[in-house]
């Protein structure tokens, strides 16, 4: 089978009684086509019958290239042996073609005129219109006639489409539609005048887009951040361009996931940190105890969090100092102790580790903190070299898979095995 998109450049070959019959029925006349004429033997001989028409083979444009010379066709068709290849009438680009498939894959054919692009602009059906849009030689012309289309579809694809104007994007930005000032709200090319009139619209959607814009100023976001919808507020904290000022009013959302993202933005302040590290939520403390400005007075009273997640959080954070990693691994070496497998895997994952402690970890009796160990990148090939002798397979292979490990120790290991 061909894929779809080559359905444009399948010539059908049907029988000439047939294809005669529903010729004249069609009201179309043209050039005869003969098999002698070079342009049947140049056409792919495959057959793609109508579903309605028994034995009609499906319209399909002719390619310029193979016409000898002759006119280039805007909306024709290439019928069987011994039949015609007529010049479509206008009818047939308006959609009173039986076969509507040749008329909505419009968008892949690239033998196209403009002239019947422009046609296509006005067709009735809006899915042939919005099959325009996609191509993307699409008329500067076309884009700006379908700006003003009835159906908000076709508007919302002309706001996202590549070739809009800046004009007509800004029109568009005050557009009734909410789908269509949220097309435009996606635009990394927006014009400060229409990122102005999103930036005061209503509709929580149209907000998110914005706040999710790289282009969005610092201003847009202090005034996107005052929004009624926590998911706009969220998307705000979320901006990586999102300033300290408005970072620290947001510490302070009703939404704790708000909160949490803020904790976890780089731009966030070490006051602002601070001021988080006493939050209710396990999830928000846990953020600021993975932050790499996070306040080495902040992550020292962390360590003692009654949260297994957030000790595990000052453990994996490659800017805790080495007292406080000692400290954590002193304060776990209990086995009753809650959380201890999570915290150890934890410090054993840190890149930051002294290298006396992993070695101390790398001999724990849990696989889970060894297989941390194994894993991490700064581990000493003496103790990678320890682990290949371990008792679970998946320490060994990821022991192997660590780029630490000499290769004259790998090249062993493969001839023993």
């Amino acid at each position: 089978m061909f894929p779809p998109r080559k359905f444009w450049h399948i010539t059908a070959v049907a029988r000439s009684v047939g294809s005669n019959q529903y010729a004249q029925r069609a009201g179309t006349t043209g050039t005869a086509v003969t098999p002698g004429s070079g342009l049947l033997g140049q056409l792919p001989q495959r057959s793609l019958l109508d579903s309605r028409e028994p034995g009609v083979p499906l319209a399909a444009l002719a390619r310029q290239t193979e016409l000898q010379g002759a006119v280039p066709l805007t909306c024709g068709q290439v019928w069987g042996t011994g039949c015609q290849v007529p010049v479509g009438p206008p009818e047939l680009a308006h959609g009173r073609h039986p076969s509507k498939k040749a008329v909505l894959h419009v968008w892949d054919n690239p033998y196209l005129s403009p002239e019947a692009l422009r046609q296509l602009a006005r067709h009735p059906n809006s899915l042939v219109r919005r099959q325009l849009l996609r191509r993307p030689d699409c008329p500067a012309a076309v884009v700006e006639l379908l700006s003003y289309d009835e159906d908000m579809y076709v508007r919302g694809d002309v706001a996202y489409h590549p070739g809009c104007p800046a004009q007509t994007a800004e029109r568009l930005a005050a557009d009734q539609e909410r789908l269509v000032r949220q097309q435009i709200a996606k635009r990394s090319d927006c014009t400060p005048l229409a990122l102005e009139l999103l930036a005061r619209d209503q509709d929580r959607g149209t907000q998110r887009h914005l706040a999710a814009n790289p282009m969005c100023s610092p201003v847009m976001l202090a005034l996107l951040a005052k929004s009624w919808d926590s998911g706009v507020r969220y998307t705000v904290a979320k901006h990586r361009n999102c300033p300290a000022e408005v970072l620290a009013q947001l510490s302070g959302d009703r939404y704790m996931h708000t909160r949490a993202i803020v904790a976890k933005h780089r731009r966030c302040p070490p006051v602002t940190l601070e001021q988080l590290s006493g939050d209710t939520q396990a999830c928000v403390r846990e953020q600021v105890a993975r932050h790499r400005h996070c306040p080495p007075v902040v992550l020292s009273r962390l360590r003692w969090d009654r949260d297994p997640q957030v000790r595990a959080g000052v453990a994996a954070n490659p800017c805790s100092p080495p007292d406080i990693l000692e400290a954590l691994y002193q304060q776990h070496r209990k086995p009753d102790q809650e959380g201890r497998a999570l915290v150890l895997s934890a410090l054993a994952s840190n890149p930051s580790i002294p290298p006396q402690m992993i070695d101390q970890l790398a001999r724990s009796n849990d696989s889970h903190v060894r297989y941390a160990v194994a894993k991490n990148r700064n581990c000493p090939p003496g103790t990678l070299e320890t682990l290949l002798s371990d008792s679970d397979r998946w320490v060994v292979q990821t022991a192997l898979a660590n780029p630490k490990l000499p290769k004259a120790v790998l090249a062993m290991w493969q001839l023993a095995h």
